[in-house]
C-alpha cells in the first residue's frame, strides 16, 4: 500500500531549518523527513480491531509543525517513528475483527488517541474518566511502542495511507445523514468543542477568537453549536478567512495587517492605550474571553494584552517553544489561562456524559451552519506535498481546510 511516512532525524531537520528557505525540497522532497512509500498492508492486531480504507484524512497544524520542525521536543517521549501521518480520519471498514462491533462497509470517524484500551491494559486513572489524551501509559513500551496518538506512532499508522487499523474504542460510528466532508471534520471540531466546554462564555461577554485557519473557524462554530450567544469577534489576516468566520457564526470578523491588529482590536472593545517606557502599548480594559487558535509568539502576546483584568485566555493553538512572552499580564491582571488538549468525555448541564466525538457528530448533524464549506481543497495521496504547501501558503491558495483523499 502507499503511505506518507514521517521519519525524522536531527541531521535532516537541521539541514532543512538551515537551508529550507532557499531549498524547500529539504522539507518536502527526496532528502526530507516526509516521503510517500510503498509499505506492506497492516494486519489486524486482534479481534477487537478493524481495518479501514481512509475516505478523507485531514492536514492539521500538528502535522505541519512536525514537517517543518516547529514542535517542542518535550513530547518526544510520547511518540515513536517512523510513522504514517494523519490523525484526522474518516474511513470505511474493509475488514472487521470478530469482537470489534463493526462490519465491512461501516463508515467511521477515528479518535486517534492511543490509550489503555488500545494497548489492551486495565484503565489508568486518566482513562477511567475518559480523559484518553492524558493516558499515563503513553510513554510505555508494552503492547505497542510509546505514543499517545496515531500519526506519530511507528506501529499504529495514520490516515495518510491506503489502509490503516483502529481499535474498537477508537471508532465512532458516523450518522448516515452526515456528509463525508462534514464527517471528516469531526476530529478538529471535537478539539474546538472541548475547548469551548473548558469555558463557555456568558451571553453578556465579548469574545475574541484569534486566527483564521480551520481551528479558529471551528472554534466559532463550536461556540454556536453549544448555544453560546455571546458577541464573538474574529481577528484574521485575510478577507476570505473573515468571510468564512461570519458564515460560521461570528458576530463580526475583521482582517488586519499584523502590525495593526492589536491597536484596532483594542479600539473596538474600548480599551485605553498607554505607552510604557519600552515596548508596545499596554491597555486598560479588553475582551472578556480570548481563544488563541494560532499559538505563535505574536498571537499569545496579543491574547494576553487584549484580555481584560480577571478575564480568561484559552490556548487552543498548539503553542510550543515561544520566546519573549511577557508574563506580566497574567499575574498583574489575574488572568485565567487555560490550556486545552484534544477531546474528552464532556459534562454539559442537563445532559448525560458524552464523548466529545459523539457530541460533535450530533451537533454537526443538527446545525444549519455550513461546516462542509470549510473544506476548500482536496488532494489525492500522491500530491500530499502540494496539499501541505497549500496550507503553508494560504494567502495564495485561499485554503481553509485541506483533506487528502487516499
Amino acid at each position: 500500500m502507499r503511505a506518507v511516512v514521517f521519519d525524522p532525524s536531527l541531521a535532516r531537520l537541521a539541514l532543512a531549518k538551515g537551508l529550507g528557505r532557499w531549498m524547500p525540497s529539504l522539507y518536502l522532497g527526496p532528502r526530507s523527513s516526509v516521503q510517500l512509500r510503498e509499505l506492506p498492508a497492516p494486519t489486524l492486531p486482534g479481534p477487537e480491531w478493524v481495518k479501514l480504507r481512509p475516505r478523507f484524512a485531514g492536514i492539521c497544524g500538528t502535522d505541519l509543525g512536525a514537517v517543518f520542525g516547529k514542535l517542542s521536543p518535550a513530547l518526544t517521549p510520547f511518540s515513536s517513528s517512523p510513522g504514517i501521518l494523519g490523525h484526522e480520519v474518516l474511513g470505511t471498514v474493509v475488514e472487521a475483527g470478530a469482537q470489534s462491533g463493526h462490519r465491512e462497509g461501516d463508515r467511521l470517524a477515528i479518535d486517534p488517541m492511543i490509550h489503555c484500551a488500545v494497548r489492551g491494559r486495565p484503565p489508568c486513572a486518566a482513562c477511567q474518566g475518559g480523559h484518553y489524551a492524558g493516558c499515563r501509559r503513553a510513554g510505555e513500551s508494552d503492547t505497542f511502542a510509546p505514543g499517545n496518538f496515531i500519526g506519530f506512532h511507528k506501529e499504529l499508522g495514520g490516515g495518510w495511507a491506503d489502509l490503516m487499523v483502529a481499535h474498537r474504542s477508537q471508532c465512532i460510528r458516523v450518522p448516515a445523514a452526515l456528509d463525508d466532508r462534514v464527517a471528516a471534520l469531526l476530529e478538529p471540531l471535537s478539539v474546538a468543542l472541548h475547548a469551548a466546554t473548558k469555558y463557555l462564555p456568558r451571553p453578556d461577554e465579548h469574545v475574541l477568537v484569534i486566527g483564521g485557519g480551520p481551528i479558529a473557524q471551528l472554534q466559532v462554530a463550536a461556540l454556536r453549536l453549544l448555544e453560546c450567544t455571546a458577541r464573538v469577534t474574529v481577528s484574521t489576516m485575510a478577507d476570505f478567512q473573515a468571510d468564512f468566520a461570519l458564515r460560521m457564526g461570528a458576530t463580526e470578523a475583521l482582517a488586519f495587517a499584523p502590525d495593526q491588529s492589536t491597536k484596532q482590536l483594542a479600539a473596538l472593545v474600548g480599551a485605553t492605550a498607554y505607552k510604557p517606557l519600552l515596548g508596545a502599548d499596554v491597555y486598560a480594559g479588553g475582551f472578556d474571553v480570548v481563544f488563541d487558535c494560532i499559538g505563535s509568539r505574536q498571537s499569545i502576546d496579543q491574547a494576553l494584552r487584549l484580555c481584560r483584568p480577571r478575564g480568561t485566555v484559552l490556548l487552543v493553538g498548539a503553542a510550543a517553544l515561544v520566546p519573549l512572552i511577557d508574563f506580566t499580564f497574567i499575574w498583574s491582571r489575574e488572568l485565567r489561562l487555560i490550556g486545552t488538549l484534544a477531546y474528552d468525555v464532556e459534562d454539559l448541564p442537563g445532559r448525560p456524559r458524552q464523548r466529545t466525538f459523539e457530541l460533535a457528530a450530533e451537533r454537526a448533524l443538527s446545525t444549519s451552519l455550513p461546516l462542509g464549506e470549510l473544506v476548500t481543497h482536496t488532494y489525492p495521496l500522491e500530491r500530499f506535498d502540494e496539499a501541505i504547501w497549500a496550507n503553508v501558503r494560504r494567502g495564495a491558495s485561499r485554503a481553509v481546510k485541506t483533506l487528502l483523499a487516499p
